[in-house]
């Protein structure tokens, strides 16, 4: 697994990006000052990976 870190101004206007990045396998490290504070790591096993189209921004 490949793993990227961001620092949090980047991360915050790279949110798609980094989203992408962890749906093709990549581990994404936020840090704030040097301070690691998220982990997105993205799950094993899913049979199908891609993304899916939303009715509305952030429907679960």
């Amino acid at each position: 697994m490949h793993q990227v870190k961001y620092d949090l101004p980047e991360a915050q206007s790279s949110l798609e990006f980094i989203l992408e990045q962890v749906i093709y396998g990549t581990e994404v490290v936020i840090v704030r000052h040097g301070v690691e504070v998220a982990r997105i790591t993205p799950v094993d096993g899913l049979r199908h990976r891609g993304t899916v189209l939303l009715e509305a921004p952030y429907e679960l």
